[in-house]
Parts: structure tokens; C-alpha cells; sequence
């Protein structure tokens, strides 16, 4: 049986989004994710059970539904627009959101993209570019689509660079006319709790190294301003859930008050 050991692992998001689907399904629900699920067991027989860790498999799908919340807004402004998934994986965000219009870019490396395509066909509108998230050529590819607004997703991404990585990325998008970027963020209290739990706890999980605590200073070295950008609470859109379990309400209610984890929202 293959160990489900680490949050980078191709499959943990897509198990996260499963389990949430059965055991949350007032909150989330994903019937591609559980179509492929069936499929994945079958290749390699993977196992959903009372097991796993509630909080990090819900925690997969908290970070799916966010996006879908900003997916969703931005086509309402630009139905025509093109979303850039980075670190992609098994994400199922165009099966979740597609009007019939927007163009969907995936950006992975070869390897995890093979397995995608073992899953979800790459299908009309939808583009799997096999780039490192620092390789900015897949700009160039993204910018041949056309000049429509594009709406950049790094959700769980950002954590493991340093800072001045983070800052060069966020410049390379101003290459897009019109370009708005979501990511997510630990504050410096936030990195400590969690690399805490992580060395106690799931050893094999990466360490984090990248965080803000003012996003007043980080913009400040960024070659130019955003024209806009907005702060956003992590966990809101779960926070009021009754069935979440008590320890779960907890540490979603603690991170919110104290903005360990947010959200960032930047426009060009």
C-alpha cells in the first residue's frame, strides 16, 4: 500500500478534496476529483480511511475552495480571461469553474503533468505548459493565447522560496498587460508554529522559509506598486461550518484572528 507521506506529494490534494467531498460535502464538493479517485485506486491503490488527519485533508480542500472563490470573480469581470494554475497537479479547477469561455494554463513539471494526463485529458481551452514556476518562459507561452486579462493562482506554492524568489516572480508577471495574482502567505508567527508541527509531526513535509508579516514592506521592494491589492482571512469560508470538529474551529478561528495564514490579492 502506498504511504501518503507529504503535502507535496501528487495525490495528497487530490485525497484532501475526496475525503472533504464525503465528510464535508455542505462545504465542498468535487465530482471530477472522485471520478479520478477511482481511477488512481485502481493503478495504484491508494486508501481513504478514518486514518488520515482530518485537519490536513480538509485543509486541501479549504485551499481548493479559495481559489474557486477568486476563479469565480474574476471570470465574472472577464469571461474571456485566462487562469494560470501554478504547481497544478491533479487540481481539477477548470472541471469546478469553466464558463465555456476562459482559457485554463496548467504549469508543472513533466513528470507531474505525465500523471495528470493520465487522468484529465487535456482538454479544448486548457493548456499543460512544463515549466518550473522560475522558468518565465511560460509566460511567453501564456501570452500567446491572447491579450486577455490573466489571473495567476500560487496557492501553496510561495511558502517553500525565499523572498527575493517570490519578489523577482511577482515582477516577471508585470510582462502581462493586465495580470492579477493570488497567493497565500504565513505570517513569521504562522512559519513557526507550522515548521513546529512539522518537524514533530510530519517530518517528511518541506520546511517553510518564506513569509510576511507587513505587506506594506514586502511591496516596497517590488519594482513597481500594484495598482491595487487587498488582504483576505484564510479560513473564512469554513470558519462558520457546525460540523467542523472543535479542534479543527480552533486553529481555523486562532490563524484568522492573529492573520497567520491570508490570502493576498495583487493587480497590474
Amino acid at each position: 500500500m502506498k504511504r501518503i507521506s507529504s503535502a507535496c506529494d501528487i495525490y495528497t490534494e487530490l485525497m484532501g478534496r475526496v475525503y472533504t467531498s464525503i465528510v464535508y460535502s455542505d462545504f465542498f464538493e468535487d465530482d471530477m476529483s472522485y471520478s479520478m479517485w477511482n481511477n488512481v485506486q485502481r493503478d495504484i491503490k491508494l486508501e481513504l480511511g478514518k486514518s488520515h488527519n482530518d485537519f490536513k485533508m480538509l485543509s486541501s480542500a479549504i485551499r481548493s475552495n479559495n481559489m474557486d472563490l477568486f476563479v469565480k470573480r474574476f471570470l465574472r469581470r472577464n469571461e474571456n480571461g485566462t487562469v494560470v494554475n501554478i504547481a497544478s497537479e491533479l487540481d481539477t479547477l477548470k472541471y469546478r469553474n469553466d464558463n465555456g469561455k476562459a482559457n485554463w494554463v496548467n504549469i508543472d513539471s513533466l513528470a507531474k503533468l505525465e500523471v495528470r494526463e493520465q487522468y484529465l485529458k487535456q482538454e479544448d481551452r486548457e493548456r499543460n505548459l512544463a515549466y518550473g514556476i522560475f522558468d518565465y518562459e511560460w509566460i511567453n507561452e501564456v501570452k500567446k493565447i491572447g491579450d486577455e486579462p490573466v489571473l495567476v493562482l500560487a496557492l501553496g506554492i510561495f511558502k517553500y522560496f525565499k523572498e527575493e524568489q517570490i519578489v523577482e516572480f511577482i515582477d516577471k508577471l508585470r510582462e502581462f498587460k493586465n495580470v492579477e495574482l493570488v497567493f497565500d502567505v504565513f505570517s513569521s508567527r504562522g512559519m513557526q508554529i507550522t515548521n513546529k508541527y512539522i518537524q514533530k509531526f510530519d517530518k517528511e513535509e518541506e520546511m517553510i522559509s518564506f513569509y510576511i508579516d507587513k505587506f506594506e514592506l514586502f511591496i516596497n521592494n517590488l519594482k513597481e506598486r500594484p495598482s491595487k491589492y487587498k488582504q483576505y482571512k484564510y479560513y473564512s469560508c469554513v470558519r462558520k461550518n457546525k460540523r467542523l470538529k472543535s479542534s479543527n474551529l480552533l486553529r481555523f478561528n486562532t490563524s484568522d484572528k492573529f492573520n497567520m495564514l491570508k490570502l493576498i490579492d495583487i493587480k497590474y
